[in-house]
């Protein structure tokens, strides 16, 4: 997102996402039950916007479908900083949340 599509806008994207995903969409066209829409904004102000949207989308549910973060989340020089607990997710109370939840890796097997 570069904050040259209206939010209005951005609200009816999130609504036919919303009614997609709800429809068995993901499964259908993906073949897998679970899927997220990210939008990367370009800022906190852009961000609280868009999750205002989101919610209006979904008739302030909210949805698991629906994450933001700010780009300096996602850099090809730091790839490690999409792993970080900064994402929000499309809910009434959001807080920071990490995108992947990452399980170490035990190769000893103990």
């Amino acid at each position: 997102d570069r904050g040259t599509v209206s939010t209005r806008r951005m609200a009816e994207k999130y609504r036919g996402y919303h009614a997609w995903w709800r429809e068995g969409g993901p499964h259908r066209r993906f073949g897998i039950q679970s899927l997220r829409v990210l939008t990367v904004v370009p800022h906190k102000r852009r961000l609280r916007q868009l999750h205002a949207a989101a919610l209006e989308a979904t008739a302030g549910r909210g949805s698991g479908l629906f994450w933001f973060g700010e780009d300096s989340l996602v850099d090809v020089e730091a790839p490690e900083r999409l792993l970080a607990s900064k994402w929000t997710v499309a809910r009434s109370d959001p807080a920071p949340e990490p995108l992947f939840h990452v399980t170490p890796c035990n190769p000893a097997g103990t």
